[in-house]
């Protein structure tokens, strides 16, 4: 899916069927974001209510406080080459988050799968010699219970790690920066 999000000075929400999975996009100062948060009804219902609302941009500098007010200063006072550099600067940091999480993932993943086929080697031995393995087995299943534990720890720990990386990402100032720039490409315009 793709929305511009440079063409309009109004919040913007998208809400998507995908696989019967609820995902939610939102558009803040001009950069379509993810929501990475629970996907029931009430929870999005909050997350609409609570942040679907206009916010403080360069567009609507009167909704910001004194510190963001500083902060498109700031960024205004770059130009548009150099705000671009640092756009892409963080851009390429969040790619490379997102990288590393997936390979992360697809790791944990064949670990899985891994594992999983052991699992089915000891069940179909168990249902062949019930009464000669059964020690064996129920060791077994604890030992493939324990890495199933482990694995889903390494990867809640991953997708908090990525939370965090990319909530401080947006924190550094990214959106904001792509408002800026993207107003500035409006300045252009009405200067023509």
């Amino acid at each position: 899916m793709h929305a511009d999000c440079r063409t309009s000075r109004t919040v913007l929400a998208v809400v998507l069927y995908i696989f019967n999975l609820l995902t939610l996009y939102s558009c803040f100062l001009a950069a379509l974001e993810d929501y990475h948060g629970s996907r029931d009804l009430e929870t999005l219902t909050t997350f609409a209510t609570e942040n679907l609302v206009p916010t403080c941009s360069p567009a609507d500098i009167d909704l910001c406080d004194d510190d963001q007010k500083l902060k498109i200063k700031k960024y205004q006072e770059l130009g548009a080459d150099e705000l671009e550099k640092l756009v892409k600067e963080k851009e390429l940091v969040q790619a490379k988050v997102k990288k590393d999480y997936s390979e992360l993932v697809e790791g944990l993943h064949a670990s899985f799968e891994g594992h999983h086929a052991s699992y089915q080697e000891a069940t179909e031995a168990k249902d062949a010699a019930l009464e000669a393995i059964e020690k064996d087995y129920s060791e077994l299943v604890e030992g493939l219970g324990a890495s199933f534990e482990g694995l889903h720890a390494s990867y809640q720990e991953a997708t908090e790690t990525m939370d965090d990386d990319l909530e401080a990402i947006k924190k550094s100032g990214l959106g904001l920066m792509k408002a800026v720039m993207a107003n500035m490409g409006d300045d252009k315009k009405d200067e023509l």
